[in-house]
């Protein structure tokens, strides 16, 4: 109860400075005000530069002042600022993010990028956050788009997409130094430091020290052993050897050590096998990417990047390997056209040691990628614009793919955008999907022999479909105020479920009766939901930023197991950024998230705090609250044999130096 009562103390002294004070411009791009904001241009739909107000998606941008205002020590952290995202943490180490509901730690239905590299995976079909350490300070912006991508991004761009942009390295000159410590043995050390190469040069290089405490278990009996390391570095150089050309090269390194209680499923009582186990990560990758621009205003691109990575946490040790090449050229508008188009290739390759709790069949596959797209934007008469296109892919798991999109965009005056869209797109299958065995409970069966539930993937899987109409509607009247709110309907037709097969005794030295659960396309589905973001400047020191998002219930046509949307109903977030005089901020995010019905977590509400303080020039420093409303809650579920922990509270401070 005190800290709803200091919540409401901070809110009503955020009103009581709101116009007294001039603010101290920051240069960044939020210091823009709020109907520039919605100018700011962004890359992810079209692949060309285009301002977001204009964009017919639903689209939302967390710049790096928002991230830096938040509070946030990680990327799922910086990623609840967005409305229609789900995040939650499974444990220290863990979450679950996903857009549009069938949230999970391995979320099949987003993709997810770092500077044009996809760091979705093909073996399970998921991102692990705990490898994207990106610096939270190089980051420029987060670009979010709610609903499909397929059409320009290919594959698994099903219900969103994440692209996190960083900053160009002539705009990371210099050095700079963070250090953080707080409560629950968390704290974090960051260097980086940038120059210049020549004269057409930039570069900059840095790296990231983070330990997290353990959180506790959900019984509360004590700590979940869920603490962890992080150690990573990085590097970028930006050289234009002339006006036209520019080259981009950067890489990044990681070694993690996750701490874990895993639960291993056995054939003798109690059948089940708690252990204490440390998981570690390691990986790293490197992009080159090399831009023309042409005197008419077409744009030609090509990009490539290998990455390598090796995790324990998905039951079977696995190694993989991803090599890729993009190329995609933009033409200059001729009669009213503007194209897109472009080729890909990627080739992936794992190895599994096959042990512990999941094993793949076979252990070692190496897998291929082919895909063009093409894409038209079209200027009707009346302010109407049309944008058609598709993209074709080839892939080892189910063969020919394609994905076209309709996009339709009205924007009578300057102040008004109405838009809607009609998309198809694909979640191919994974290593997982084709050809993996997961045991799941154990007993002993009829005349006591030792019998096993075991999940087990299928070769004769294909993709999961999405059809998805969106309308939506923008408003930027000019006066401090904007809105933004797009509705959906989404149709799945082959949704991944499980069917019971006949019994059978396994062949291994110690003989049990397996009662096999086989993946299948045996689910179609609908859904609806509504998201709606809403800015407001009151005054020229003080800003408020709401989001609401609705998610209807998945509505099967089926009833065999399978999927589910493990995603709240609702959302809510109320977010609020204040300069104080002497060079204070004050900042509030409020976030009310609904109850998960598939996995029985409650529903939650959620502050964090923020106070800063421009000491001089150089140096800020930062007291930082989280979860501050309640002592722990729960985000999440259990995940292949590993307990989900309470999210908690704490307070750190912050000291970040720029020289």
């Amino acid at each position: 109860m005190k800290y709803r009562t200091l919540f409401i103390g901070c809110l009503l002294l955020t009103l009581s400075f709101s116009s007294g004070y001039s603010a101290t411009p920051i240069p960044d791009i939020s210091s823009l005000d709020i109907e520039d904001l919605m100018q700011v241009q962004v890359t992810t739909l079209s692949r060309r530069p285009e301002s977001s107000f204009d964009v017919p998606a639903a689209i939302s941008v967390i710049s790096q002042e928002d991230i830096r205002r938040s509070g946030a020590q990680t990327i799922p952290d910086a990623l609840r600022l967005a409305p229609g995202v789900n995040v939650a943490r499974i444990n220290g180490s863990q979450w679950a993010i996903s857009i549009r509901g069938f949230n999970g730690r391995y979320s099949n239905k987003l993709l997810v990028m770092i500077d044009g590299r996809s760091v979705y995976t093909h073996q399970f079909s998921g991102v692990l956050w705990e490898e994207q350490d990106t610096l939270l300070e190089d980051v420029e912006r987060i670009e979010v788009i709610r609903g499909p991508g397929g059409t320009l991004w290919g594959a698994n761009a099903v219900n969103g997409i994440i692209n996190i942009i960083t900053k160009h390295t002539r705009d990371t000159t210099g050095s700079l130094a963070t250090l953080s410590a707080g409560d629950g043995q968390s704290g974090a050390l960051t260097f980086r430091h940038g120059g210049l190469i020549g004269s057409n040069g930039t570069y900059r290089f840095g790296g990231r020290f983070a330990s997290f405490g353990a959180l506790r278990m959900v019984d509360g009996s004590g700590s979940g052993h869920d603490g962890w390391n992080l150690l990573s570095g990085s590097f970028r150089a930006d050289w234009e050897p002339r006006q036209s050309d520019s080259i981009t090269v950067e890489g990044e390194i990681f070694q993690n050590h996750p701490e874990l209680i895993k639960s291993v499923v056995v054939l003798e009582p109690p059948f089940v096998n708690r252990s204490f186990v440390t998981s570690p990560q390691n990986g790293n990758s490197i992009l080159a990417r090399w831009t023309r621009q042409y005197q008419n205003g077409s744009e030609s691109a090509l990009q490539t990047y290998y990455s390598s990575a090796r995790e324990d946490n998905v039951g079977a040790p696995l190694f993989r390997n991803s090599f890729d090449v993009d190329f995609q050229n933009s033409l200059a508008s001729k009669n009213d056209h503007l194209l897109v188009w472009g080729a890909g290739y990627r080739r992936s390759s794992d190895s599994s040691s096959n042990r512990d709790i999941m094993n793949y069949n076979p252990a070692s596959m190496r897998y291929e990628l082919f895909s063009a797209f093409l894409q038209d934007q079209i200027d009707l008469h009346h302010n109407f614009k049309l944008t058609i296109g598709s993209k074709v892919e080839r892939n080892s798991f189910s063969g020919y793919e394609w994905q076209p999109s309709a996009r339709i965009a009205w924007k009578p005056d300057e102040h008004h955008l109405l838009w809607a869209s009609l998309t198809r797109a694909v979640r191919t299958p994974s290593r997982t999907d084709q050809g993996f065995q997961l045991p799941m409970a154990s007993f002993y069966g009829a005349n006591g022999i030792p019998t096993m539930i075991m999940l087990m993937g299928s070769p004769s899987m294909r993709s999961e479909e999405l059809l998805t109409q969106e309308i939506g509607y923008r408003w930027d009247p000019g006066s401090r105020f904007t809105l933004d709110a797009a509705a959906f309907y989404n149709r799945y037709r082959g949704l991944r479920g499980y069917i019971a097969g006949t019994p059978y005794m396994s062949t291994s030295h110690v003989p049990y009766m397996v009662i096999p659960y086989t993946m299948g396309n045996y689910e179609n589905g609908e859904t609806i939901g509504f998201e709606c973001s809403v800015r407001w400047k009151p005054t020229s020191r003080w800003s408020l930023i709401g989001n609401v998002s609705l998610l209807g219930d998945l509505r099967l046509r089926n009833t065999v197991n399978g999927d589910q949307l493990n995603a709240p109903h609702q959302q809510f977030s109320l977010i609020s950024h204040l300069d104080l005089p002497h060079n204070l901020e004050l900042d509030a995010t409020l976030h009310a998230v609904g109850r998960l019905h598939d996995l029985k977590v409650p529903p939650y509400q959620r502050l964090d705090l923020r106070l800063g303080w421009k000491a001089a020039p150089q140096m800020q420093l930062e007291l930082i609250g989280q979860n501050l409303l309640q002592q722990n809650h729960l985000e999440y579920g259990a995940v292949e044999g590993v307990s989900p922990t309470l999210e908690e509270r704490i307070w750190m401070v912050k000291a970040t130096w720029k020289m």
